[in-house]
């Protein structure tokens, strides 16, 4: 499995809108507000944010405002457990609003493109008679029959802190070890560990 964060964006717009709430941006632009960085006023919403993003239930729908963009390559029995995330979709545990874009490789184009080998999936398999299934022109169905649920597939995501967060705090004691290998490869690179539990 490989997790890279590609971009990060929206954290001082999290804070302005904020900041709305306690009625300390009201009279300021956003230029203005960024001219406060290192100032009272951005420095209390930066102590706040660390306050409020450990509560649930609404306080920390500034979290929403910070999207991040991951490049992850994992095992296909990882991505059919990331699709409890996709968008729209409700969490009941806080009754929130998963938010979630994805644009993934296809298996259906890249099967039979070229002879599988072990680096093709997460475990070391000998994928010989997937390789004898493309040689020999079976259907891309076929194949697909045949292929071993630790087969990487790449996909680019778009998720916000508050959907990480939700991931984060339902699958840090899973079971499975590509969960734990996805958390910590996010928080290592993420600009703000600090907004996840």
């Amino acid at each position: 499995m490989k997790v890279t964060v590609l971009r990060e964006s929206g954290y001082d717009e999290a804070l302005l809108g904020l900041g709305l709430s306690y009625g300390l941006t009201s009279k300021l632009t956003f230029e203005e507000f960024l001219d406060e960085k290192g100032a009272n006023v951005y420095d209390k919403l930066v102590g706040r944010a660390a306050k409020l993003c450990q509560q649930d239930g609404g306080h920390n729908g500034f979290m929403q405002f910070i999207d991040i963009t991951l490049d992850i390559k994992a095992p296909q029995y990882f991505w059919n457990q990331w699709d409890t995330y996709d968008i729209g979709e409700v969490d009941f545990i806080e009754k929130d609003k998963i938010e979630c874009s994805r644009l993934s490789e296809s298996t259906m184009h890249t099967l039979g493109e070229h002879i599988l080998a072990e680096d093709d999936f997460e475990y070391p398999i000998i994928p010989t008679a997937i390789n004898m299934l493309i040689m020999q022109g079976a259907s891309t169905e076929h194949i697909k029959n045949e292929l071993p649920s630790g087969f990487l597939v790449r996909r680019i995501i778009k998720i916000n802190y508050k959907t990480l967060r939700t991931i984060i705090k339902q699958r840090s004691t899973h079971k499975l070890q590509a969960w734990h290998n996805f958390i910590d490869a996010v928080k290592s690179q993420i600009e703000h560990p600090e907004l996840l539990p």
